[in-house]
């Protein structure tokens, strides 16, 4: 019986090695991701903030505010125009000579004259209130860059939660998978013991029950490890093999 029961085991911790490393194998961005945080966490939050509508819709008010202060600026100018115009008429380079005691204008020659002039009109009042726009427009702007500081700053914060979140369901999930195996090695030896009659029917239900309750665990524990995937993943808009393949 020994014997059997040590092939049994045997058998059992090969499947189980076997399992593990083909779970690894499919897994083996878990390794990078779990394993080493320093790298994980800033891809995380790069990812989570790109992925944020709250920044994207912060980046749309500071180039519309930037757009204004521009034109803020600007607006001094439509008080400034140029004007130009052409006249006719005639020009006295003299009184006359002394032989010309008088001189008739209409017998002087025209000649055309082209005029070019600058015109301003800008009120004390429109001056101070451009700086004030103008003062107001890049406070704007600050405030803008604040707003998207707070933002940055509670999103490192999520994704840091949720990464520590995740790890603790991975461990877990890993430990109610080694008491799941455990449970079931046991099961299985105490199925064999039973039918050679070495143990009572209380003994096996008790087993029974010990798997049963690890197999709850298990389930529970993966339900809670796919939540956290899921919830991660949606935060940062990709997949996580995807983030760190």
């Amino acid at each position: 019986m020994k014997k059997t029961v040590f092939s049994l085991l045997l058998a059992l911790n090969g499947l189980i090695v076997l399992g593990q490393t083909r779970t690894s194998s499919a897994n083996d961005w878990q390794d990078k991701f779990f394993k080493n945080p320093e790298q994980a966490l800033p891809l995380l939050i790069n990812a989570a903030i790109k992925n944020s509508y709250e920044m994207t819709r912060v980046d749309y008010q500071s180039e519309m505010a930037k757009q204004q202060l521009k034109l803020t600026k600007k607006q001094i100018f439509g008080g400034v125009s140029l004007g130009t115009g052409i006249g006719y008429g005639t020009r006295l380079n003299g009184f006359g000579d002394n032989n010309s005691a008088v001189i008739n204008p209409f017998n002087l020659p025209a000649f055309a004259s082209y005029t070019v002039g600058l015109n301003a009109g800008i009120s004390l009042m429109n001056i101070i209130g451009r700086k004030h726009q103008i003062r107001v427009g890049e406070l704007t702007i600050k405030q803008i860059e604040e707003d998207r500081n707070i933002g940055e700053r509670a999103i490192r914060q999520n994704v840091i939660t949720a990464y520590q979140n995740l790890s603790l369901a991975k461990i877990v999930l890993d430990n109610s998978q080694e008491a799941l195996q455990t449970a079931l090695v046991s099961r299985n030896i105490a199925t064999k013991q039973f039918r050679e009659g070495d143990i009572q029917v209380v003994d096996q239900m008790s087993v029974n029950q010990m798997y049963n309750a690890a197999a709850v665990q298990q389930k529970q524990a993966q339900n809670n490890f796919q939540t956290s995937v899921l919830l991660l993943e949606e935060m940062i808009g990709m997949k996580l093999n995807n983030l760190m393949n």
